[in-house]
Protein backbone atom coordinates (compact mmCIF):
# COMPACT_ATOMS: atom_id res chain seq x y z
CA UNK A 1 0.00 0.00 0.00
CA UNK A 2 0.94 3.44 -0.95
CA UNK A 3 1.67 6.39 1.19
CA UNK A 4 -0.69 9.35 0.49
CA UNK A 5 -0.46 10.16 -3.09
CA UNK A 6 -1.72 13.58 -4.10
CA UNK A 7 -2.88 14.05 -7.86
CA UNK A 8 -4.82 17.23 -9.57
CA UNK A 9 -7.67 15.27 -8.65
CA UNK A 10 -7.37 15.16 -4.61
CA UNK A 11 -5.06 12.90 -2.36
CA UNK A 12 -5.59 9.05 -2.56
CA UNK A 13 -4.15 5.82 -1.31
CA UNK A 14 -3.17 3.64 -3.93
CA UNK A 15 -3.03 -0.37 -3.31
CA UNK A 16 -1.46 -2.86 -5.48
CA UNK A 17 -4.03 -5.40 -5.93
CA UNK A 18 -2.59 -7.82 -9.38
CA UNK A 19 0.77 -7.93 -10.80
CA UNK A 20 1.50 -9.43 -14.31
CA UNK A 21 5.22 -9.60 -15.50
CA UNK A 22 5.86 -7.86 -18.94
CA UNK A 23 5.21 -10.18 -21.86
CA UNK A 24 7.34 -10.10 -25.19
CA UNK A 25 4.59 -10.24 -28.71
CA UNK A 26 5.66 -11.80 -31.71
CA UNK A 27 6.12 -8.91 -34.28
CA UNK A 28 3.68 -10.39 -36.84
CA UNK A 29 0.89 -10.47 -33.78
CA UNK A 30 0.76 -6.31 -33.31
CA UNK A 31 1.91 -5.45 -36.76
CA UNK A 32 -1.93 -4.49 -37.78
CA UNK A 33 -1.85 -2.45 -34.27
CA UNK A 34 1.68 -0.31 -34.36
CA UNK A 35 0.19 0.52 -37.89
CA UNK A 36 -3.10 1.50 -37.05
CA UNK A 37 -1.53 3.49 -34.06
CA UNK A 38 0.99 5.13 -36.26
CA UNK A 39 -1.23 6.27 -38.81
CA UNK A 40 -3.69 7.49 -36.58
CA UNK A 41 -0.58 9.44 -35.45
CA UNK A 42 0.40 10.57 -38.78
CA UNK A 43 -3.45 11.89 -39.25
CA UNK A 44 -3.36 13.46 -36.51
CA UNK A 45 -0.40 15.90 -37.08
CA UNK A 46 -1.49 16.35 -41.07
CA UNK A 47 -4.96 17.82 -39.38
CA UNK A 48 -3.01 20.37 -37.09
CA UNK A 49 -0.85 21.57 -39.05
CA UNK A 50 -3.73 21.89 -41.60
CA UNK A 51 -5.81 23.40 -38.99
CA UNK A 52 -2.76 26.11 -37.65
CA UNK A 53 -2.47 26.65 -41.71
CA UNK A 54 -5.80 27.39 -41.96
CA UNK A 55 -5.42 29.91 -39.67
CA UNK A 56 -2.72 31.73 -40.88
CA UNK A 57 -4.62 32.43 -44.17
CA UNK A 58 -7.61 33.37 -42.49
CA UNK A 59 -8.36 37.32 -42.59
CA UNK A 60 -11.33 37.60 -40.30
CA UNK A 61 -13.73 40.94 -40.55
CA UNK A 62 -16.50 41.31 -37.68
CA UNK A 63 -19.09 43.67 -38.72
CA UNK A 64 -19.92 45.49 -35.67
CA UNK A 65 -23.13 46.78 -37.23
CA UNK A 66 -24.69 43.12 -37.52
CA UNK A 67 -24.20 42.47 -33.72
CA UNK A 68 -26.76 42.75 -31.13
CA UNK A 69 -25.73 45.09 -28.47
CA UNK A 70 -23.93 44.09 -25.66
CA UNK A 71 -26.61 42.72 -22.84
CA UNK A 72 -25.32 43.43 -19.29
CA UNK A 73 -23.61 40.90 -16.89
CA UNK A 74 -26.30 39.89 -14.21
CA UNK A 75 -23.92 40.32 -10.74
CA UNK A 76 -23.20 36.84 -9.18
CA UNK A 77 -25.46 35.30 -6.70
CA UNK A 78 -24.67 35.19 -3.03
CA UNK A 79 -24.86 32.00 -1.02
CA UNK A 80 -27.96 31.81 0.67
CA UNK A 81 -29.24 34.93 -1.37
CA UNK A 82 -33.27 33.69 -1.77
CA UNK A 83 -33.78 35.62 -5.27
CA UNK A 84 -30.79 35.14 -6.76
CA UNK A 85 -33.17 33.22 -9.70
CA UNK A 86 -36.62 32.52 -9.97
CA UNK A 87 -38.06 29.15 -9.87
CA UNK A 88 -37.69 27.79 -13.78
CA UNK A 89 -41.37 26.62 -14.91
CA UNK A 90 -41.93 22.98 -15.87
CA UNK A 91 -44.22 22.08 -18.74
CA UNK A 92 -47.05 20.32 -18.01
CA UNK A 93 -46.51 16.84 -18.63
CA UNK A 94 -49.12 14.71 -21.11
CA UNK A 95 -52.36 13.47 -19.13
CA UNK A 96 -51.78 15.27 -16.32
CA UNK A 97 -54.81 16.28 -16.47
CA UNK A 98 -56.92 13.36 -16.59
Amino acid sequence: MSGVVKTEYGYHIIKLTDYKPAQSADLKDVTSRIRNELLTQKRKEMFDSYIADLKKRATVKINEGMLPPPQEEAAPAEVGDQAAEPAAETAPQPGANE
